[in-house]
């Protein structure tokens, strides 16, 4: 980044750059933006360009941008990828002539471009185009009808946010982009303004035309809901990503029939869905064999998961081995990340099949895990079995709210942790000095140690700053703040 003083200089760094290919700006006001632009026109060989959290206040400035952009675009033709975040600026003739002059665009993203319009796409001409990003654009359905129409070869697009798009806007979708691969309708803030209004129907046009999709994704979406996921996993058996955090009506059903048809998962979410219970997610994790990371957080009816021989008594012998004999061994599960926080009644026996039935797990957060009896049973034969582990979360409900194992796990931490650089715990009374001190000096591959300390823990703030003053073999840094009646502290470790 340079300063408007400094233009002289950048503009001397490009005459010596002049085969540039990939130029990346974040500026903020309109005068550094047109002077940079003047002279970056000149890198005829430009194939990636991102402008980034630009946003222009002044009227004037808002009529000149487009022509900026427009004389940038003619004179750049060899894009390839080209990302801009411009908020109001009027971009339709912009993405009009970046059409015509770089036929060979593959990559577009308008993230927040917020003064663009279906006109914009009206003499599209990018044959070529594989990715497509539009999220929080007024962009309609006609806009997707013209996209559709124009971009035959298009495998990603994503429209969080897009709150003029409706099913008919993915039917044309699904009816053209037969080569989709990954489509994104995320839904985060709570103004159902602010979201586009695509249904299960919507989706379901896409799943029917585009039946090689491999990743959806439609968090907190209020317009969606799990009775579609039968349909879909049927119709695209080659997903590989599913995403639908807060969604309604997945149930036990929903995340056994994608278990069944879509044999090449690898990543879902469905955490916060109210439907979903143990004995779901117990047949779902041993029927996909090929995934890596699940995610369940805030599933309240998730108690009792079963990873052995119990999820298949109600097969007779010859179904019990075809079913489940094959998934008690460790080589078929190559689970790595679990995500199951604030599952509160999740039992320290579920964590023990868990961590027998996923050896490769090297992450697992068990924020607000309030397992009763066994704690320590069950973090020791995770720890034990699990030695890939790299983080490990372990909390109350809240980050102030104690947790129930005791040094037992700390010395299994120390004695089989060597992989973990990332501890987090919440409040424990029961974990020493001497616990942290031996979890330092031994987990060697150890970065971060999160933990919160009150008057009542056997942990004493004051202890732990003369641990870290006097350990003159790692380089160890400790901060700390208040929350309530408690101070947190996070120890950061560089070997």
């Amino acid at each position: 980044m340079y300063d408007n003083d400094d233009i002289e200089k950048f503009e001397d760094i490009i005459d010596c750059f002049k085969d540039l290919e990939t130029f990346k700006l974040d500026v903020s006001t309109f005068e550094r933006l047109t002077s940079i632009i003047s002279i970056v026109k000149r890198l005829t060989n430009l194939r990636k360009f991102h402008l980034r959290h630009f946003f222009c206040n002044h009227s004037s400035n808002l009529k000149l941008m487009p022509h900026v952009f427009q004389v940038l675009f003619q004179n750049t033709k060899l894009l390839t990828h080209v990302t801009l975040s411009c908020g109001d600026i009027y971009l339709d003739l912009a993405i009009q002539t970046l059409s015509e002059k770089n036929p060979n665009l593959v990559e577009l993203n308008l993230n927040r471009c917020s003064g663009l319009t279906s006109t914009a796409f009206t003499r599209l001409q990018f044959s070529k185009l594989r990715s497509l990003v539009l999220d929080r654009t007024p962009v309609d359905d006609q806009a997707l009808k013209l996209v559709a129409e124009n971009s035959p070869f298009l495998e990603t697009l994503s429209i969080s946010k897009c709150r003029n798009v409706t099913d008919k806007g993915l039917y044309y979708i699904g009816m053209k982009c037969k080569r989709l691969r990954k489509i994104t309708i995320n839904m985060y803030s709570s103004g159902l303004d602010q979201c586009c209004q695509v249904t299960n129907s919507g989706l379901l046009s896409v799943a029917e035309g585009c039946s090689d999709l491999r990743q959806i994704i439609g968090n907190y979406h209020p317009y969606i809901n799990g009775d579609m996921f039968s349909n879909i996993s049927q119709l695209c058996s080659n997903i590989q990503v599913l995403e639908f955090e807060k969604i309604n009506n997945v149930t036990d059903v929903a995340l056994v029939a994608i278990a069944t048809h879509c044999t090449l998962l690898q990543c879902v979410n469905f955490s916060e869905c109210d439907g979903v219970s143990g004995s779901g997610v117990s047949r779902f994790l041993l029927n996909c064999k090929w995934l890596k990371q699940a995610k369940f957080n805030s599933c309240m009816d998730v108690a009792n998961i079963s990873l052995g021989s119990t999820i298949c008594q109600e097969y007779n012998d010859t179904q019990r081995s075809e079913q489940c004999g094959n998934s008690l061994t460790k080589s078929n599960s190559y689970i790595q990340v679990l995500h199951f926080r604030y599952c509160k009644y999740l039992t320290a026996k579920s964590l023990i099949e868990i961590s027998q039935f996923c050896p490769d797990l090297n992450e697992l957060r068990l924020a607000g895990w309030t397992a009763a009896s066994d704690t320590d049973d069950a973090l020791v034969q995770l720890l034990t079995n699990c030695p890939n582990l790299q983080l490990l979360l372990c909390s109350g409900i809240q980050d102030t709210e104690e947790t129930n194992f005791t040094s037992r796990t700390i010395e299994a931490i120390a004695n089989y942790g060597h992989n973990i650089k990332q501890l987090h715990f919440s409040l424990n009374y029961f974990i020493t000095i001497d616990d942290l001190q031996k979890v330092l000096s031994m987990c060697s591959n150890l970065e971060q140690v999160t933990f919160y300390v009150n008057e009542n823990t056997a942990l004493y703030f004051r202890d732990i700053e003369l641990l870290i003053a006097n350990c003159d073999t790692k380089k160890i840094g400790l901060n700390s703040y208040k929350r309530l009646m408690t101070t947190c502290c996070q120890i950061s470790i560089k070997n």
